[in-house]
Order: C-alpha cells, then structure tokens, then sequence
C-alpha cells in the first residue's frame, strides 16, 4: 500500500506526516500566522485555536461563514458574519483572522457581536 503525505506548512515548515490509509482523502493543512478570508476557495476549513476554545470556520463566500466551538454562541454548525480580527492596541483588520488577535464575528439570527479570546493557532485545510 502506497503512503499518502499529509503536509503541514506554515510561516516556518513545521512537521511532515505520513498516511497509509488510502480511503480517507488528502488534507493539507497550512499552519500559519494569519489568513484573509479573500484569499480562500469557497469550502475551506479554517481551525482557529484561542486560549479557552477552539473553532471551526467553513469559509462560505464574501464575509458568509460557518463556525462552531462555542458551547453558548455556536456550540453547532452556525451561519455567521466575520467582521475580522481586533488587536491588542484597538487596531481593527477587516476579514483577517490573525494570531495574537481577538476574532471578531457577528451570528446572522440574531445579529450578535461576539468577540474571542487571543487567537493562538491558524490552520487552513482544504481538502485534494
């Protein structure tokens, strides 16, 4: 059985891994220190780690998400606006989602602000 690679990249090579399962289908992961949601393919994962959670985003189109991992605000799957990232010295990034940032999106139901805690961890994954 042949071994699929499973590259996991970022702002410094972190760490190659091998699969050999050749059902489960081929993830790169990108680990690196911030994304713009314009430079992603509509279905793209983004896990976003901060000090007390971690999310899911599924990037859908424009500023149209989908996040999960907040057991009050998105404990499921939820449709949401990302505003972007807010930093520690009141800076504001539109669409970004950045390390050593808050996260900053706005559910679509009910219209609710909601502001993370620091971002710690950004992987992009997109599926092959």
């Amino acid at each position: 059985m042949e071994a699929q690679l499973l590259m996991i990249v970022g702002a410094s090579q972190r760490q190659l891994q091998q699969r050999s399962d050749l059902e489960v289908p081929m993830e790169t992961a990108q680990l690196v220190d911030g994304v713009y949601l314009r430079t992603l393919d509509t279905g793209s994962t983004i896990d976003v780690e901060t000090r007390s959670r971690r999310y899911r985003i599924e990037y859908l189109e424009g500023d149209r998400i989908r996040i999960s991992g907040h057991p009050r605000w998105c404990p499921a799957p939820t449709l949401a606006r990302l505003w972007g990232s807010r930093g520690s010295s009141d800076g504001f990034v539109e669409g970004y989602i950045g390390c050593q940032m808050r996260l900053v999106f706005e559910r679509l139901d009910d219209c609710i602000p909601v502001t993370t805690s620091e971002v710690t961890d950004v992987r992009v994954i997109e599926r092959h």
